[in-house]
């Protein structure tokens, strides 16, 4: 996807209205921004977007999702961003790849980990993830980690997550402006 702009989806969670479908919740009609099933390659260019509310934006799978120079702005998920699943919701074993290159997250809101959500994980997915040029300017979580939650356990395997040349302005969080890290055992 690239040259696109997409605002204003799922104002039901803005407005607590959102019942209007009979479908049980899953990762398919949770992932506010984009689902996609396992094994698959995803390439976001020059894209904005806005306005966006839900539960989440994307539950990670496996497989690799490239962002570049791409804005997420005055959007609100209960879990965040990018949202790294309990081991008992994990359905798969592999590799999830995220690259975030000249990407800006702004204004944004959760309630932890505004911008990537591990949870309780002691799977076989394995994570990695880059954050070059990557601004988070302005984002706030209600308890915890203004930009990323985790409670990923010791087996946990996050192989790597880096950050370079990042811009961390004005984050918030009861807990943990940028970062907030719980080891569970």
């Amino acid at each position: 996807m690239s040259y696109s702009n997409i605002y204003n989806i799922h104002e039901c969670h803005k407005f607590k209205n959102c019942n209007s479908y009979k479908e049980s919740l899953s990762d398919k009609n949770e992932s506010a921004i984009f689902y996609y099933p396992n094994n698959v390659k995803v390439y976001i260019e020059r894209c904005y977007f806005s306005e966006i509310y839900g539960r989440y934006g994307n539950v990670i799978n496996r497989g690799s999702t490239f962002i570049k120079k791409t804005d997420f702005t005055y959007s609100n998920f209960e879990n965040g961003f990018f949202y790294y699943p309990p081991e008992s919701e994990i359905k798969i074993v592999s590799t999830a790849h995220y690259s975030f290159e000249n990407v800006t997250f702004a204004y944004n809101k959760s309630k932890k980990g505004t911008i990537l959500h591990i949870d309780d994980v002691k799977s076989d997915l394995k994570l990695t993830a880059s954050f070059k040029n990557v601004e988070f300017i302005g984002n706030q979580a209600e308890k915890y980690g203004g930009v990323i939650y985790s409670a990923a356990g010791e087996d946990a395997n996050l192989d790597y997550v880096e950050f370079s040349n990042c811009k961390y302005e004005k984050n918030d969080a009861e807990l943990g402006k940028e970062l907030f890290r719980i080891n569970i055992s």
